[in-house]
């Protein structure tokens, strides 16, 4: 089920930089301090939630002694935690606190060979770095987060009664990973998912 569609993928050379002079371009592509009244009640609030990929580890010693990593939802009480990180990124200090260090590993796991995104209703998250503007985000059954899909028009035959889409990769979109934007539907359409060089690789017709 398409959800929604990428509006615009931000710049690489973004992400290149320091988390100190990516952060305010990130703000300003994801009109952070634009009054949008939807699809979030505090855009504030989906950033940086966004920036750390809606989850944080904690190591552990379990009744045995054993080190164990637990994941962790990010909710407004771990506010200290960015704040902190955020600090951090300011001064630009080689020394990070727990709160500092927790968060920028989270930051770290989130942006990794992803793009951060602004969809066409307003929504933020990261996505897989080949992504790029059209490509939709799809909610599917029995997958536990959105994914994205490349439609694909080439070669299509009109006998075909499913959609062909090039599989992008999974992504993270806060506001719908809990299943918020699924629909219950008792027509689901069909999805044919093809190699991502799908058409990419024609062999020349030869005049000999």
């Amino acid at each position: 089920m398409v959800i929604d569609k990428i509006a615009a993928v931000a710049e690489q050379t973004f992400q290149d930089r320091t988390w100190q002079e990516a952060l305010p371009h990130l703000r300003l592509f994801a009109k952070i301090d634009e009054d949008l009244d939807k699809p979030y009640t505090s855009r504030q609030k989906a950033f940086w939630k966004t920036l750390a990929g809606g989850i944080f580890l904690v190591g552990l010693h379990n009744h045995a002694g054993e080190h164990e990593v637990y994941f962790h939802r990010i909710r407004g009480e771990h506010e200290h935690m960015y704040r902190a990180w955020l600090d951090w990124c300011e001064l630009g200090s080689s020394h990070l606190n727990r709160d500092a260090e927790t968060f920028g590993h989270a930051v770290m796991a989130a942006s990794s060979c992803r793009q951060f995104i602004l969809t066409e209703k307003g929504y933020i998250g990261w996505a897989n770095e080949e992504c790029k503007v059209g490509d939709e985000i799809v909610l599917m059954p029995g997958g536990l987060v959105p994914y994205i899909l490349r439609p694909c028009t080439q070669g299509v035959s009109d006998d075909i009664k499913a959609r062909l889409c090039t599989f992008i990769g999974d992504a993270y979109v806060h506001g719908v990973m809990d299943g918020q934007a699924w629909i219950e539907s008792d027509e689901m359409k069909s999805i044919i998912i093809l190699p991502r060089d799908y058409g990419d690789n024609d062999d020349d017709n030869d005049d000999d």
